[in-house]
C-alpha cells in the first residue's frame, strides 16, 4: 500500500507516467495454485499420491483465481492506453471458489479424487 500510495503521489506531482495493475492469485498450466507457493508441482504430487495438502482455516474461505492468459489479456488491454496513466486495476475473475473446491478442481484434472483433511 505505501509503495502504491508513493507511485501515485510521483504521478499527482511530478507527472511520473504509472499505472497499478493488481491481480488475483494467477495460475497456469506451470503456476497450479495453492496458498504457500505456487511455483511448484507439490500440491498436484501430493493429492496424485493421496497425501494431505495445506489448506488455510477451514478451506471454505473464499478465493478468487484467474488463468494467466486472461490477464495477460487484461494487462495488454492496458498497455499504452493513455487513460490508464494514474489509475489502479484489479485483474480478477468473477468466479470465487473455496480452497476445498481449488483442490477438487485440480484432483480432477489429475483423474484423482480429493479427500477433504
Amino acid at each position: 500500500m505505501a509503495c502504491e500510495q508513493w507511485l501515485q503521489q510521483r504521478w499527482k506531482e511530478d507527472r511520473f507516467p504509472i499505472t497499478i495493475v493488481r491481480p488475483s492469485h494467477t495460475y497456469s498450466k506451470r503456476w497450479i495454485p495453492n496458498p504457500v507457493s505456487s511455483s511448484s508441482y507439490t500440491v498436484a504430487a501430493r493429492l496424485d499420491q493421496g497425501r494431505a495438502v495445506f489448506v488455510p482455516t477451514t478451506a471454505e474461505n473464499p478465493w478468487t483465481l484467474t488463468a494467466a492468459r486472461d490477464f495477460a489479456a487484461g494487462l495488454g488491454g492496458l498497455v499504452g492506453h493513455a487513460d490508464a496513466v494514474g489509475e489502479a486495476f484489479h485483474i480478477t475473475s468473477d468466479e470465487v471458489l473455496t480452497w476445498n473446491q481449488i483442490y477438487a478442481e485440480i484432483a480432477a484434472a489429475l483423474g484423482v479424487a480429493f479427500r477433504k483433511s
